[in-house]
């Protein structure tokens, strides 16, 4: 069966497969994670917990959509899921693959854009707790490049990490 869609219906019946009500539901592990490091609200914190729901919704499309685009003969064939698959709205395997990959260049972006230290921390995340006879405590945040961390305590003069 071929519907042959324009304009705005097709782009209608492009976003329509997207499945919205199972991404919102995945937001809420970062969403909590992001709360609970925010510290205090201000408007940069703000900007970065958007733009890192936006980009990680993007990117949980991305999954569910390439998971759609994959398994669409098995979904074909599944009477439980027939009815809903992206070929009975009109829309194509190429269709499907381009916002796949649209998707995809979305979160990365927007992930990109947050830059790679870890999100919402003071500073960069790295900090010496305390010196004692036994040498240094130092702390580094989540998602810290190991190599550059190795790299800051060296300059700070604290060798033996």
């Amino acid at each position: 069966m071929t519907i042959r869609l324009t304009g705005t219906r097709r782009c209608r019946a492009l976003l329509a497969c997207i499945r919205y009500d199972e991404i919102v539901v995945l937001q809420g592990a970062p969403v909590l994670g992001a709360v609970f490091a925010i510290g205090a609200l201000d408007a940069d914190r703000v900007w970065n917990l958007v733009l890192l729901v936006l980009a990680n919704a993007a990117l949980v499309a991305h999954v569910f959509l390439l998971n759609d685009w994959a398994g669409i003969e098995h979904d074909s064939r599944d009477p439980a899921r027939a009815s809903r698959v992206f070929l009975q709205r009109g829309v194509s395997r190429r269709e499907i693959g381009v916002l796949v990959l649209l998707t995809l260049v979305l979160s990365m972006a927007g992930l990109a854009w947050l830059g790679r230290t870890p999100l919402l921390l003071p500073g960069d995340g790295r900090r010496l707790l305390r010196v004692d006879d036994e040498g240094w405590t130092i702390e580094a945040g989540g998602g810290e490049c190991w190599h550059d961390f190795v790299r800051w305590t060296l300059d700070q003069g604290w060798p033996g990490l």
